[in-house]
């Protein structure tokens, strides 16, 4: 899709924003907080639990996409309409639903927000789960740069009605889609988003717990297939242990026990059972795992490490030498990026030129890796990299760069130099979509003066994707030179994962 082709901040457009579980527009109907209820998760058995992809803490905080932003879900939507009514006629003689639909298409005609607020709840007397909605729409008027006004409304109506709201339209509206794939966390993006209002928007004194879900078994590293480096053998002849030896005193179960196969640890030659040896690794991560009797790490070497947390062997990504089939090419690629992630570009004080051929290789790199997430991870329609405002910084790339080529820099010094650049690229295009003739004039000032992402209005994550790139492409120029390797010329792969020298 190109860039004129999809709904930008640029032009004139409507934010419409979910919200779900809002847990605060009970209070508005005297119902308590406690009466709101989630739904189960869909096809929980058949996903995996969104979470970090790697077993490092440092990798896991800096790739994390469970900020408020990158969870968030917003639809930009073009506005056609220039001067709305003070005054939205609410028809109330037609159903709940229908209502809904017509008055959100209505709005939307025009330059604003709205903000769908929703919670699922059963009341006192309900049978049935129940849905409200509290819609809070604000819209601009084209040339008097002043505000309309705040509406707010709200809808009540049965969950099981709800979902068939729009749903015999060839091309159900987005907003409508996403609340209801909310609703059901179709998506991983959906259960961050309720995941991070539990976490951050519950009373003190609410007592709504998550409904229990059964995700698929968790994704481990393979901590059996170096289980010879950690035990020194194993007991083949049960008989020739004492008596007070035929058990794990870990887990209590006879060695006899199918999977409980008796270990010697080569850190104390003591019995551990295979399966709390697998167990325990799992449960606490390969950096902290360590014998039961003598707290000895299991695993200390750097090449053990990477291999069970970075899934890499040498600079070859495991995955082609041990196949797992448990990751996809997106997730695959994620982990790839581990090494980029351990330290941000903006914390990295050593030296580097920009050569501006290899940075733009990398970051186009980067973004191609990026446009495999599949929509079960993020709706396409969500994902930054899909984004028009994301294209304009990849057209004004070289340009940026060039006012660099050749020059050395502190990576945080290069990195935090460009970050405005890409700020003022984007209200360049900004100023030229027509977008800025909604803001007030202290709104335009402001932006004028220092331009902002909230200022413009970009895509929530947006921002944070950028950042993300920008650093996982300048950390690349440090961390992926491969100039001793003797089967790589120049631009070449370890197993799938990029690597660069100087020799052509």
């Amino acid at each position: 899709m190109t860039d004129s082709a999809q709904p930008t901040v640029f032009q004139p457009h409507h934010r419409t924003t979910i919200i779900y579980p809002s847990f605060a527009i009970l209070e508005d109907v005297h119902l308590s907080p406690n009466q709101a209820v989630l739904l189960p998760v869909a096809d929980s058995e058949n996903r995996y639990e969104p979470g970090p992809l790697v077993e490092d803490e440092a990798v896991a905080i800096h790739s994390s996409r469970e900020s408020h932003a990158e969870s968030s879900i917003t639809i930009i939507t073009p506005a056609t309409g220039r001067h709305p009514l003070d005054v939205i006629e609410q028809r109330t003689d037609q159903p709940t639903g229908l209502r809904w639909i017509q008055e959100m298409r209505y709005v939307q005609q025009y330059p604003g927000e709205t903000v769908l607020n929703a919670v699922t709840y059963r009341g006192d007397y309900d049978t049935v789960d129940m849905i409200m909605i509290v819609r809070w729409t604000s819209l601009r008027d084209q040339g008097s740069r002043r505000l309309k006004g705040m509406h707010v409304v709200t809808y009540n109506m049965p969950v099981h009605l709800f979902e068939r709201v729009d749903a015999a339209a060839p091309v159900p509206d987005l907003w409508v889609a996403e609340l209801r794939d909310l609703l059901r966390r179709r998506s991983d993006r959906a259960v961050l988003h309720v995941r991070h209002q539990l976490q951050h928007h519950q009373y003190d004194d609410m007592e709504i717990a998550d409904v229990e879900t059964v995700w698929k078994a968790k994704r481990c590293p393979p901590y059996q297939s170096r289980e010879r480096e950690v035990v020194s053998g194993t007991v083949q002849d049960l008989t020739s242990l004492a008596p007070e030896l035929t058990e794990c005193h870990t887990c209590r179960n006879a060695f006899e026990h199918p999977n409980h196969t008796p270990l010697v640890l080569a850190c104390c030659s003591k019995l551990i059972c295979r399966y709390c040896y697998v167990s325990w690794c799992e449960s606490v991560g390969p950096d902290k795992a360590a014998c039961p009797h003598c707290r000895h790490p299991f695993f200390q070497n750097s090449e053990q490490l990477n291999f069970l947390k970075f899934g890499t062997v040498g600079r070859a990504y495991a995955t082609l030498l041990i196949p797992n089939q448990s990751y996809n090419a997106w997730e695959s690629l994620e982990r790839m990026s581990a090494d980029l992630d351990k330290e941000l570009a903006e914390n990295n004080q050593s030296t580097v030129r920009a050569d501006v051929p290899l940075l733009l290789r990398a970051w186009q790199h980067l973004v191609n890796g990026a446009l495999l997430e599949p929509a079960s991870s993020t709706p396409l329609h969500l994902q930054p990299v899909r984004c028009a405002e994301f294209s304009v910084i990849t057209a004004a790339l070289p340009s940026i760069l060039a006012e660099y080529s050749g020059v050395q820099f502190p990576t945080d010094i290069l990195y935090h130099n460009m970050q405005p650049d890409f700020l003022i690229c984007l209200f360049r295009r900004f100023l030229k979509g027509g977008a800025h003739e909604y803001l007030t004039h202290g709104e335009f000032a402001s932006l004028s003066q220092q331009p902002s992402a909230e200022g413009m209005g970009l895509p929530p994550g947006l921002e944070e994707f950028v950042e993300r790139t920008l650093s996982r492409t300048l950390q690349f120029l440090h961390l992926r030179l491969c100039e001793d390797c003797a089967s790589g010329v120049g631009w070449h792969r370890h197993c799938d994962k990029q690597y660069y020298n100087s020799r052509i």
